[in-house]
This record gives C-alpha cells, sequence and structure tokens, in this order.
C-alpha cells in the first residue's frame, strides 16, 4: 500500500509539479518489483494488479455543512449534538423527521450541494423518504448506523490550472469524496500471463471485484457471499469485451422548494448481479 501521491494531490492538487513527482516515485517502485521478478525468473509466472482506491478532482466550494445547519436553526452550536456533521453524512439527534426534511429543503436550495440520500421510502426503494432524495438503499449504504442524510458536493467538468478535468465543490484544495465521475471512476491495470495484453477494457468494474478476481487468479472459487464479480473479460481465455453485456439505468428525483427547482439524477451500470454507479447530476431552475 503506497499511500501517496493521495497526500501531495490533496495539498498541491492533481498535475501539479509536486504530485507528477509523487506519482513518478510510484511508478519507480513498481518498476523494482518487475525488475526483481525478472531477475528471478518469476515475471513471467507472475499476476500483478495495480489499483488505486477513488479518482480525483480539484475543489472550489466554499459551504461548510456546520455553519449552513447553525445559520438556519438546525444546529445550536459548533459542539452540539441535535445535529452530528461526520464529513459528507448528518445524524440528526433521535432521527426528527420534521427536522430532517427542514435540513434536506435547505441543501436542496444550496447551490453547492449536489446529490442527497436519505432511508429509502419502502425497502428496496430507489427513492428516499424525504421527497427529492434517492435512497440508500440503491447506493448499498443502508446499514443500520447509517447517518439519516448523506450528502454529496457538486461537481463540473472544468479544468484545473495544469489542464485536469474535474472539479467538486467540496472546500480545500483537492480530493476525492463525491459521486462526481472525476472521483469514483479509478485506475486499475492488470498485466501477467493470465491479462490480455494491449487492450483498454471499457466494461464497468471497480475494487469491489478484486477479492474475486484474486481468488480465482490462485484457483480458489469465490464464495456466492462475496460482492463483486470475476474480470473475466479481461483475462486471455475470458469473452471480448465487447460481448460483455452492460445494463443501464438512470433513476431521477425532484423536488421544489421555496421556488427552487431541484434535479438530481444518478447513473447506474450493471454486469449481471453487480452494480456500479457511474455517477449523480444535480440541476438547480
Amino acid at each position: 500500500w503506497l499511500t501517496d501521491p493521495d497526500h501531495t494531490a490533496h495539498k498541491f492538487g492533481i498535475g501539479s509539479p509536486m504530485t507528477e513527482k509523487s506519482i513518478s516515485l510510484v511508478d519507480g517502485e513498481i518498476g523494482r518489483l518487475l525488475k526483481f521478478l525478472d531477475n528471478e525468473g518469476l515475471r513471467d509466472r507472475t499476476n500483478i494488479l495495480v489499483s488505486s482506491d477513488h479518482g480525483f478532482s480539484m475543489h472550489a466550494g466554499k459551504v461548510d455543512l456546520v455553519t449552513l445547519l447553525a445559520q438556519h436553526g438546525f444546529k445550536k452550536s459548533k459542539e452540539s449534538t441535535d445535529a452530528v456533521v461526520v464529513g459528507p453524512t448528518i445524524y440528526v439527534e433521535n432521527s426528527n423527521p420534521e427536522k430532517i426534511e427542514g435540513i434536506v429543503s435547505v441543501l436542496q436550495k444550496t447551490p453547492e450541494i449536489g446529490a442527497i440520500f436519505t432511508r429509502a421510502e419502502e425497502p428496496g426503494s430507489p427513492e428516499g423518504w424525504v421527497e427529492g432524495t434517492l435512497s440508500f438503499d440503491l447506493i448499498h449504504w443502508n446499514h443500520e448506523r447509517s447517518a439519516d442524510i448523506l450528502v454529496s458536493a457538486d461537481w463540473d467538468d472544468a479544468e484545473n490550472e495544469y489542464g485536469y478535468k474535474g472539479r467538486s465543490m467540496n472546500r480545500g484544495v483537492a480530493g476525492h469524496g463525491s459521486s462526481s465521475p472525476w472521483d469514483i471512476h479509478n485506475t486499475l491495470i492488470a498485466n501477467g500471463p493470465a491479462f490480455k495484453k494491449g487492450i483498454r477494457n471499457p466494461v464497468p468494474s471497480g475494487n469491489i471485484d478484486l477479492a474475486p478476481t484474486l481468488l480465482s487468479l490462485a484457483g480458489v472459487e469465490p464464495l456466492d457471499s462475496m460482492d463483486g464479480r470475476v474480470l473475466t473479460e479481461a483475462m486471455v481465455e475470458g469473452p471480448d469485451p465487447s460481448s460483455v453485456e452492460v445494463d443501464k439505468e438512470e433513476f431521477q428525483v425532484g423536488r421544489e422548494v421555496d421556488g427552487t427547482k431541484y434535479w438530481l439524477r444518478l447513473n447506474e451500470s450493471a454486469v449481471g448481479e453487480t452494480q456500479y454507479i457511474d455517477k449523480t447530476t444535480t440541476s438547480r431552475e
């Protein structure tokens, strides 16, 4: 596990000289590993997968959720427990439904706020119980200890000074954590005797697929209880990627709040039973 270029990119942004240097250093470490495998005669029977855990965006937001809730009377002070903000999540004391609805209304009117999620209207429903929200069930975030509200910053395709696209309305210099495709889509490079060479696999996949794929490479049948799938289309003996069926679906909700029309869309892809969130988009009128 190499923790950089994450820390460097947070501080300096994607494409900055420091971040590029960090990536070069990581590349050197991978090169050192490959050289060892070559020297030991192991390269032709070793499969190597290199993955990142998320994408990255530059940040341009100013909204602080704690301050926003306090300004609208939903939080008495920064330290109060009547509404607790943990990153992009909001826990409301006793899960008070009236207060949750009030907070959601404020969020829907705030331009820097993107997707908003609440508990499902009914089990399995894509719509949240608060009008104009999508559900935790839709994004597989429906644990009993989940917060009352999950918020994603809005985003766009703006370029930073180094020519890299992707901007979210989170605060700070750069980072991740939104449902922007620039944050959701990450990198996976697979090399070795089990994998096809010189292809760019267009079939949706995610880090959830790494464990079953690695087990398959080791000759172990993944348990049915595991999430994810084996990335067979990337393997020498697997199907051509163009033949893999990909189902796409869009979910949309909307609501008018005090003259502001808020629209939220979520795009999802599925390969078999494995689902992938592609992005969310929001608009206001």
